[in-house]
């Protein structure tokens, strides 16, 4: 009995210590702000620190365009990055995804049901992606509204 007992403490300690150390995700959610007229173009985009951190930002007018990125590790190759948009109610904002160099990157649209914006892909090792938010076509746009643009990677 104590010994099963110990078996399943050192189990569960072994799995909470890998989950808490092997994800950048378990240290993440952090908001960052867009910082205004500087990440209009994917070149000059907004860095976001850490895997599930939260950029928060707004579309200031109709052709507005705001660009964050994120830089994977050296063991990042072959993980899934899911990039994932809450969009203001009554607005609908679409999600681009490049490389630093402006390749795009085949992603994989996940439509959660509603209003916002869900993509995966397959990553690269050492590779910046940059993630532009832009105003659907002949979407309302609130330049007071905020989204919330969130990156993950399983």
């Amino acid at each position: 009995m104590l010994k099963s007992a110990s078996k399943k403490l050192l189990t569960v300690g072994i799995i909470a210590s890998s989950l808490v150390f092997s994800s950048q995700a378990a240290f993440a959610q952090t908001t960052i702000s867009e910082t205004t007229n500087y990440n209009d173009d994917y070149y000059v985009a907004q860095p976001i620190p850490a895997y599930g951190d939260i950029a928060k930002g707004t579309i200031s007018s109709p052709i507005d365009k705001d660009w964050y990125s994120i830089q994977t590790g050296p063991n990042d190759g072959g993980r899934t990055m899911t990039v994932f948009l809450q969009n203001p109610t009554d607005s609908h904002y679409i999600i681009i995804v490049n490389k630093n160099d402006a390749s795009p990157v085949n992603v994989t649209y996940l439509n959660p049901g509603n209003n916002n914006d869900w993509v995966m892909f397959t990553t690269e090792a050492n590779t910046r992606y940059n993630f532009g938010v832009i105003r659907s076509t002949n979407s309302n746009f609130d330049p007071n509204a905020h989204y919330y643009l969130t990156p993950n990677i399983f």
